[in-house]
């Protein structure tokens, strides 16, 4: 026994197609709204950040160590550099620069030149670090404390990891007789990046 199914209908279908469809595609859109994902086009602000701990000075005799969660120069009478690496992705966009300090009493040395740098990483000339942001020395604020020091004029702010390397440095001074007044408890890089670069 054969059976035969016959359509004498088509267009009843495409009727009922076109209805599925239009039921179906106002959900759509809504999990799209709602959905997690970001579009490609959006920037996002992002930041990178050391801790106090992260800080070492340049020179391998220079004595340092910690008081608390803030770096410190133990070298009395001296001052050093120190830094620390900061990880910034290729195409970011930095924005500001933001360093967590200890500011000295009156009469006493603190932190100097804290900001962000980066040094070229080409062979046809010698490297040179340049300064792209830099918060104020501590030891001209008028208040003894703890402060979170912000520049937001950056140069040379679009991040270029084949060209270039990145850190973080603070000079500190240390008083004859005592660890240095000035200390770093820590920085931090705000940038945007683009969701399709990362």
């Amino acid at each position: 026994m054969e059976l035969t199914v016959r359509v004498r209908r088509p267009q009843v279908v495409l009727v009922a197609i076109a209805a599925l469809i239009a039921v179906l595609a106002p959900a759509a859109v809504d999990v799209a709204a709602s959905g997690s994902r970001v579009p490609l086009t959006s920037t996002q602000t992002r930041s990178a950040s050391c801790a106090g701990a992260g800080f070492y000075p340049l020179g391998s005799t220079i004595g340092y160590g910690m008081i608390g969660a803030g770096r410190v120069l133990t070298d009395f009478g001296t001052s050093s550099t120190f830094t620390c690496a900061i990880g910034l992705p290729t195409g970011g966009v930095v924005t500001s620069v933001q360093f967590t300090l200890q500011v000295p009493p009156p009469g006493s040395s603190g932190t100097r030149k804290c900001g962000l740098e980066r040094v070229g990483l080409s062979t046809s000339s010698t490297p040179r670090a340049a300064v792209m942001g830099r918060v104020a020395n501590s030891d001209t604020l008028a208040h003894a404390g703890l402060v979170r020091l912000t520049d937001s004029t950056i140069s040379h702010a679009t991040v270029d990891n084949r060209r270039y390397a990145y850190y973080l440095q603070c000079q500190l001074y240390a008083d004859l007789g005592f660890p240095s007044y000035g200390r770093i408890y820590g920085a931090d890089v705000v940038y945007t990046i683009s969701a399709s670069k990362g």
